[in-house]
């Protein structure tokens, strides 16, 4: 890959029926041809016959929803910003087959399906006084309580990032050594 150009041979979403004896790639909408992108999928866990999947594809960016598990697709958002980076990440809230989070170098929720997001942002409380007051890029983790959908944590360059409203505010846990390192240096001792 030539920096954020990742695609290759044969690429694309397989399902199996089997327990992986047998694997069939899904088309039905979704961009075709032998090199596809990036893919970020998730299932929705209150209908899994709804599965989303964040395409990387040129000129086929975008956002494919599925709403009946896999057979046909078709794009609901095609902002390109969304599915291009190094993370390609989507993620279906545990209790709203329409509620979408999108995580990267900036992440964003939806609460329509995936036609329209809106960046994340909120107010920022930290554990320790911290120069910055928005939410740290690059969010390469996440996770959702499945008992508690209001409860979500981020796992990002600037460490641990926690929110108690279901993302409209976060506690900054930045008391632990956990961030990004960019340097290091040393002496001869």
């Amino acid at each position: 890959p030539d920096g954020q150009n990742h695609h290759g041979a044969n690429s694309g979403i397989y399902k199996t029926t089997d327990a992986g004896a047998n694997w069939k790639r899904l088309a039905g909408g979704l961009p075709e041809g032998e090199s596809v992108g990036r893919i970020g999928i998730d299932v929705a866990l209150t209908n899994p016959q709804v599965v989303y999947a964040l395409v990387d594809q040129g000129d086929e960016d975008g956002l494919y929803r599925s709403e009946d598990a896999g057979a046909s697709w078709r794009r609901v958002n095609n902002d390109p910003v969304q599915a291009r980076w190094d993370w390609c990440e989507i993620r279906v809230s545990p209790d709203n087959q329409d509620e979408l989070y999108n995580i990267g170098q900036r992440s964003f929720v939806s609460r329509d399906g995936g036609v329209s997001f809106e960046q994340i942002g909120g107010t920022i409380l930290r554990l320790l006084p911290h120069p910055s007051r928005v939410l740290h890029l690059d969010t390469h983790a996440m996770w959702i309580d499945p008992h508690n959908t209001d409860h979500i944590v981020f796992g990002n360059d600037g460490g641990l990032f926690v929110s108690y409203d279901r993302a409209a505010n976060w506690l900054h846990i930045n008391n632990l050594p956990i961030a990004e390192v960019y340097s290091v240096t040393c002496d001869m001792d």
